[in-house]
């Protein structure tokens, strides 16, 4: 068994604490964010897309869900695109949050990232070590990032998608094949109760039109 080394221990904690320790100034925009995680890896970025749309201190401000959605579209889809360092428009750049929001999230949303590192390990590595492997988790997070769009518009509806990308990128950077896998199953789910909604308010018009 390959052992865990301490940079591995922490893996979601660390992404937490350079959210909110390589960030400045009293508002913080979507590019001072991702300007941090520059030299991170492609699933840290998505990782730190996913901590802010799931932590209700910061997802709860008016569109940010919707935003977080199109950061992972233009992130995971320029993955799959093969480019290298990811391009983000500039009215998505230099949308702000307060810092006070972003120190708050980070404070919030630490204490879970401890507990979940606790069982991030090397294993079922060939879940994730290949570039298809990445290409189909970058398509899924992709997926995940459309559901966010109408969901965003049901009480706790990102939740589910956002926590799959949280999923698919702790596993990523901690090369933890079982979080991928726990990341497709809340795809599945996900999708399924979308398709699901889609069929009642389909139903629920036919109904009401006589159709």
């Amino acid at each position: 068994m390959s052992k865990t080394s301490s940079t591995d221990e922490h893996v979601l904690a660390e992404v937490i604490d350079q959210l909110k320790n390589d960030t400045s100034g009293d508002q913080v925009s979507i590019g001072d964010i991702l300007a941090a995680f520059n030299d991170r890896s492609f699933g840290a970025v998505c990782t730190v897309i996913g901590v802010i749309a799931v932590t209700p201190v910061v997802g709860a401000i008016p569109g940010m869900s919707i935003i977080t959605a199109m950061l992972v579209l233009l992130v995971a889809g320029q993955y799959l695109a093969g480019r290298g360092t990811p391009w983000t428009p500039m009215f998505l750049a230099n949308r702000s949050i307060a810092r006070e929001k972003v120190q708050k999230a980070a404070e919030t949303a630490r204490p879970y990232a401890q507990w979940l590192d606790r069982f991030v390990k090397h294993r079922v590595e060939w879940v994730i070590s290949g570039k298809p492997q990445r290409k189909l988790i970058a398509f899924a997070m992709c997926l995940l990032a459309l559901t966010m769009i109408p969901l965003a518009l049901v009480p706790w509806g990102v939740l589910p998608p956002a926590l799959g990308i949280v999923l698919f990128g702790v596993a990523m950077i901690g090369r933890d094949g079982v979080f991928a896998i726990a990341g497709y199953v809340l795809s599945a789910v996900t999708l399924g109760v979308m398709f699901y909604m889609w069929g009642t308010i389909s139903s629920a018009f036919s109904w009401l039109t006589g159709g």
